[in-house]
């Protein structure tokens, strides 16, 4: 197999030096303890020391040299870095690259730069298997999957958006491989994202700029208890308005629970009154209530909202518009983030095969509007 290199889907492999890349770090961080007259050590692991892999590069065209460090040094967290092979990969955390020195060369110079990559441990992961992205996916969607790496290895990463077939929502979301199944959300919304990663970690989410019909809008946040636009409300392209009495409520359905605060963006064009931010814990928003934060203003708004939102399942999220108030909104967006112990995920042991499957409960629409679910070999 010949080298590879890459990094955020940038080839470097024609301008790495021939050294090629050099890994350090990445095994067991192991502490020891003692005291004067003891013969014995007590020998304690303590985590999980980053990958770092280090590596020159150069080229007698400058461009290519400023190219591959622009980059390196934007790379986001989660990029994926090809350090000896197109076949495995890295997950970057953090990534930087410098200038090295100039070389002059008969009629020209080589430019040669440094780049560091940390990654969050040694190891490294196969091509990607499971469900390829899809739209208008019929559930339950299934794909075998057979670990060929070196440890047990499990979902890489799911990403998935609501359907809705009249008057049913995606509903009791679910992935499994094999017999062993975790739940995801009871109730998706149409258009949302929802996406869980191998460490468990979930992100679900919504956004809207308001280029649909209020009908569509009441649809995409599961009917009018969640988005009312309220007395001289209205919705046109790229503009909410929400009279007086009116709401905006992004739901987010467990069964995974909160562990950090809820997050919402709006946009304001217009504002009169004092239209208040607001979350409930119960679907039925019985328990809705006004949160402490700063006022509302025309411009980007961004909103924390409080640490009593952490351990929750449901949660609504959004503004709430009084009786003498109303406010024109051009984008929202919110989000919840929860957490799947990984203990509780599904995996399967090298050398077997199982089949991976998302799915949803029995009174669910069986459908997503997209869904991708990757499965990865762990070397």
């Amino acid at each position: 197999m010949s080298a590879y290199c890459s990094l955020h889907g940038l080839v470097l492999t024609d301008i790495v030096d021939i050294d090629g890349v050099s890994v350090s770090g990445g095994g067991r961080n192991i502490d020891s303890l003692s005291s004067s007259g003891m013969r014995y050590a007590t020998v304690l692991e303590a985590g999980q020391d980053a990958a770092t892999y280090s590596f020159e590069f150069h080229s007698a065209t400058r461009a290519d040299i400023e190219r591959a460090r622009q980059e390196i040094n934007t790379a986001p967290s989660g990029a994926e870095f090809c350090p000896f092979d197109s076949d495995q990969v890295a997950y970057v955390q953090q990534a930087y690259a410098a200038p090295a020195k100039i070389t002059k060369i008969a009629g020209g110079q080589i430019y040669y730069s440094e780049a560091t990559v940390v990654c969050e441990n040694e190891l490294l992961y196969g091509s990607e298997g499971g469900i390829a992205f899809q739209r208008n996916v019929p559930l339950p969607k299934t794909a075998t999957i057979a670990n060929a790496g070196y440890y047990p290895s499990g979902l890489d990463c799911l990403t998935m958006s609501g359907g809705y077939v009249a008057p049913k929502y995606t509903t009791d979301a679910y992935f499994s491989i094999g017999s062993d199944e975790v739940s995801l959300c009871q109730r998706l919304m149409r258009g949302d994202r929802f996406t869980l990663d191998r460490f468990g970690n979930c992100l679900h989410e919504y956004e809207t700029t308001f280029k649909k019909t209020y009908a569509e809008q009441q649809i995409d946040l599961l009917g009018s208890t969640f988005m009312d636009y309220g007395s001289s409300g209205s919705i046109a392209e790229g503009a909410l308005i929400i009279g007086a009495s009116g709401k905006i409520l992004v739901p987010f359905y467990g069964p995974l629970l909160c562990n950090v605060p809820p997050h919402l963006e709006v946009d304001i064009t217009a504002i009169a009154g004092a239209p208040t931010v607001q979350i409930a814990y119960s679907s039925d928003l019985s328990d809705l209530e006004e949160i402490d934060c700063d006022t509302l203003v025309v411009g980007k708004n961004e909103i924390d909202f409080p640490l009593d939102a952490v351990g929750e399942a449901f949660l609504a999220i959004g503004i709430v518009a009084g009786g003498d108030a109303s406010i024109q909104i051009s984008r929202l967006d919110a989000h919840v983030e929860r957490y799947c112990n990984v203990n509780d995920l599904p995996s399967i042991e090298e050398g077997e095969s199982a089949t991976l499957t998302v799915g949803d409960g029995e009174t669910s629409n069986h459908l997503l509007s997209f869904l991708i679910a990757t499965y990865r070999d762990i070397f």
